[in-house]
């Protein structure tokens, strides 16, 4: 599990979108025997990895640890037709079949590897706590939806994210990519005028229990919307 900070970020908890709290180590370990090797690996024409090898050139996420044990244990005959969608986990076996993750043959989920993925965390602990962000292996991207505010970090040179560069001018576009990414990823699940409106993020300073409150008396009308990673 992802730990609490100790003073990162002047925070003690976790519940917000820095390392310390939203990053979780993904370690995967198969079995020394030859014939689990062979079987997993060699009859799928994959060549297994050095113990201790690091793929650092692509993001993975909970969601894949599923999808690599049913891809692992040759299973995937077993899922239902159109069960997950595009936008679901993956199987680390296609990193391991293709490092640059430009193809992924695994049935359930074919296609190249997620380019970002995307977080969010709605209020808790105390009503600023409530962020949506987006990132890859190299930069991350955060809007603080109580009051606006944006930070970007390069997380490739700075893991520890210490410098904010959305006030660097040398990023103007990097932080207007980023903030267009989450635009358009809003917009395509459909979450509605409390998210975007007129093409721009909405400040959001209603808890969801607040809004909900207001839903069951008829106060706020919102759209359901459908969660994506990419």
């Amino acid at each position: 599990d992802h730990g609490d900070g100790q003073s990162d970020h002047w925070h003690w908890r976790k519940g917000f979108p820095y390392a310390f709290s939203a990053r979780v180590p993904f370690i995967l370990r198969w079995p020394d025997e030859k014939s689990y090797v062979s079987c997993v690996f060699m009859e799928r024409h994959i060549h297994p990895l050095e113990r201790g090898t690091q793929i650092s050139d692509h993001i993975v996420e909970l969601r894949d640890i599923l999808h690599t044990v049913v891809d692992v244990a040759n299973a995937t005959n077993l899922i239902p037709a159109n069960h997950f969608t595009s936008d679901d986990g993956r199987s680390l076996l296609c990193l391991l079949t293709n490092p640059l993750g430009t193809s992924c043959d695994y049935p359930v989920n074919p296609g190249a590897w997620r380019l970002w993925l995307d977080l969010e965390h709605s209020t808790v602990y105390n009503k600023t706590v409530h962020w949506n962000a987006l990132m890859d292996t190299q930069m991350k991207y955060i809007f603080h939806a109580f009051d606006g505010t944006e930070q970007l970090f390069n997380i490739s040179s700075d893991p520890y994210e210490i410098h904010d560069l959305s006030s660097d001018s040398q990023y103007i576009i990097e932080l207007a990519l980023w903030r267009n990414r989450m635009v358009e990823q809003f917009e395509m699940e459909g979450r509605g005028p409390s998210f975007v409106r007129d093409g721009k993020l909405v400040i959001r300073q209603e808890s969801r229990s607040a809004v909900a409150r207001a839903l069951t008396t008829g106060g706020v009308s919102i759209q359901p919307y459908k969660r994506s990673h990419f």
